[in-house]
C-alpha cells in the first residue's frame, strides 16, 4: 500500500468523507453535489407544491364524500328493491289465487248454464181418482217449460 491509500483509509475510518478517492467509475460533478434543504428551499417548495397538493387533497376528499353518498343511495335503493320484489311476489301469489277463483267461478257458471239448458217438465192437468181395491188410472199432462 502506498501512503495515499493509507491516508485515505484513516480519513474514512475517522468518519470524514474524502472527495479525493479515486473511483473506477467517475461520477460527473453535477451528480456529486447534493443540494441540502435550506429554509429558502422549503418555502420555495411550499409555494411551488402547495396548491397542487391542496387541489389533489380537495378532489380526493370530494371523491370520498361522493362515493360515500353514492353507497348510501345504492343501499336505500337496494332496500326499496327488496320491498318491491316482496310486493311483486305477493301480487303474483294474489294473481294466482285470483286465477284459481276465476277458474272455479267459470266452472260453476258452465255447470249452471248446462243445468239451465236441460228440459224442465211441469205437470199441467191431472185426472183420475184413486179407489180402494181397484186399479187406479191417473191421466196427467206434461208441459216443457
Amino acid at each position: 500500500m502506498n501512503e495515499k491509500d493509507s491516508d485515505n483509509q484513516k480519513k474514512q475510518t475517522a468518519g470524514q468523507p474524502d472527495n479525493n478517492i479515486d473511483c473506477p467509475f467517475p461520477i460527473p460533478c453535477e451528480q456529486k453535489q447534493i443540494v441540502g434543504c435550506t429554509s429558502k428551499n422549503k418555502t420555495q417548495n411550499k409555494k411551488n407544491n402547495g396548491w397542487p397538493n391542496r387541489i389533489q387533497a380537495f378532489f380526493t376528499a370530494l371523491i370520498f364524500f361522493v362515493t360515500t353518498a353514492y353507497a348510501i343511495v345504492a343501499y336505500y335503493q337496494w332496500l326499496e328493491m327488496q320491498k318491491t320484489s316482496e310486493a311483486t311476489k305477493l301480487a303474483a301469489d294474489t294473481g294466482a289465487n285470483a286465477l284459481k277463483l276465476s277458474e272455479r267461478n267459470f266452472n260453476a257458471t258452465q255447470e249452471q248454464s248446462r243445468l239451465d239448458q236441460r228440459a224442465w217438465l211441469g205437470i199441467t192437468e191431472v185426472s183420475g181418482i184413486p179407489e180402494l181395491g181397484k186399479k187406479t188410472i191417473i191421466h196427467f199432462s206434461l208441459k216443457n217449460t
